[in-house]
């Protein structure tokens, strides 16, 4: 019987692909040949893990350490996840501060050069921060180790502060000629686990360090939290972004939108969240929502959008004692979204939606802000966490919907399906209430949906 060793490549390689990584790795160990057709299939896809069991001696380190004694090895990472979501957990969580790292085993001098090289211009503070233990000047070396990347997934514990990550993509985004860095060119998928607001460091602001993203040439999705800064301000010349398709967006207000959305030429699927929090981005990031200003932002992708969810809440200020959730508030409407042309499907909250959360204060219909092409429309109860605020009730939210029911039997429309996400299984409206909705729904040609 052939032995692995000596079964041709085409063969071997879906065995190889079946084994673990551990496996992969004991194999490696056996011989050079084996180590040759195992090693692009081991370092291929890399996991590394910091979180509360291992915050001293995390694997990133030996892992950094094997890339500085064999560069060729970084060459064949293409999907790297950076593991570890528990930072919340910690006492100080309003303020979290993870503790530095034992760079035990890794050879400092030859660290220190390879960040020199790089000619980034304050090198000199990134090796401070590495022979110190900073995390994130231990990832920024791996990062510009890795000349290959298709694939980034960075969650919490390893986005609360990015400084030197942030320094080699402005070096290698922005300003290539003048620094010794990958290009990143095939990196298509970049997922930076957004930090909840109050799990974020106060003095830092990470817009300049994670704005150079949008510089990459071939990415396709992107999902990332960005600060509200008091300037909007592109690290460079303002890219005109015609990769990407899909974003998620985390935490940029309404009012800082617009010079972002003006560069984004063909989004398809946009995902907004609004959070508000009084001890965050306190010169922009107010309690009133500008309506105006957010549809307007959105209208910029009006050719090529076909797919929005918006997300919300509002969370306490724990750092300055608070521990219920502020009140929002709203100004203006979302009535210049119709002008979304291409969108097919919009998921929203209600009271985002009818600008008001009373329905005293408001005659808003649904079709008012909704574009005539949506074919699939979500209503979500988000923002409404303060319920000392919120004064809609199920007669009320079943009146609007009604009126639109009755409305679009009346005229042509492509709306197929309203989910309405507002209650959950065991707080639904009374049985009388929801057959007759449904009724109307059918002679609409709509499909009705009571929740998720």
């Amino acid at each position: 019987m052939r032995s692995l060793i000596d079964l041709p490549s085409e063969l071997q390689l879906p065995i190889l692909n079946s084994l673990s990584a551990y496996d992969l790795s004991s194999l490696s160990k056996t011989n050079k040949s084996f180590r040759r057709a195992v090693e692009p299939i081991l370092y291929s896809r890399i996991r590394l893990k910091w979180d509360k069991s291992n915050t001293q001696t995390p694997p990133v380190v030996p892992f950094l350490r094997t890339i500085m004694d064999r560069p060729e090895l970084g060459g064949l990472v293409n999907h790297l996840f950076l593991q570890g979501d528990d930072s919340h957990g910690k006492p100080d969580y309003w303020n979290p501060r993870l503790p530095l790292i034992s760079i035990t085993g890794l050879q400092t001098d030859q660290a220190s050069h390879m960040i020199r090289q790089t000619k980034i211009l304050e090198a000199h503070l990134w090796i401070q921060a590495l022979l110190a233990g900073n995390m994130d000047a231990v990832v920024a070396l791996l990062f510009s180790r890795l000349p290959n990347l298709k694939l980034v997934h960075f969650q919490e514990n390893w986005t609360i502060f990015n400084r030197y990550l942030g320094m080699v993509l402005r070096g290698a985004l922005c300003e290539p000629s003048k620094h010794r860095l990958p290009s990143y060119k095939d990196i298509a998928e970049v997922n930076i686990s957004s930090q909840s607001g109050q799990y974020r460091l106060m003095a830092y602001q990470n817009t300049q360090d994670v704005l150079p993203l949008f510089y990459l040439p071939e990415l396709h999705s992107l999902s990332i939290a960005v600060d509200s800064p008091e300037e909007f301000e592109w690290p460079s010349t303002a890219p005109r972004v015609t990769s990407v398709r899909s974003l998620n967006l985390y935490r940029l207000r309404e009012i800082r939108l617009r010079p972002l959305m003006s560069a984004l030429k063909n989004i398809e699927t946009l995902k907004w969240d609004l959070w508000y929090q009084q001890d965050l981005d306190k010169t922009v990031s107010k309690p009133v929502v500008q309506l105006v200003e957010l549809a307007s932002a959105l209208c910029l992708m009006s050719p090529t959008l076909r797919d929005l969810t918006i997300t919300g809440d509002s969370c306490p200020a724990f750092s300055c004692g608070d521990y219920d959730p502020p009140p929002l508030y709203f100004e203006g409407s979302l009535d210049k979204m119709t002008n979304l042309h291409s969108l097919r499907r919009l998921e929203i909250p209600w009271a985002l939606l009818m600008g008001s959360f009373s329905p005293k204060s408001t005659s808003k219909r649904l079709r008012d802000g909704v574009p005539v092409g949506v074919e699939d429309l979500v209503l979500n109860y988000d923002l409404c966490v303060n319920y000392d605020q919120m004064d809609w009730e199920d007669d009320d939210f079943i009146a609007v919907v009604e009126e639109e029911l009755e409305h679009r039997q009346l005229v042509s429309t492509s709306l197929r399906c309203i989910t309405l996400d507002l209650w959950g299984p065991e707080q639904l409206p009374a049985v009388e209430d929801r057959e007759r909705l449904e009724l109307k729904a059918t002679q609409a040609n709509i499909k009705l949906v009571w929740y998720k």
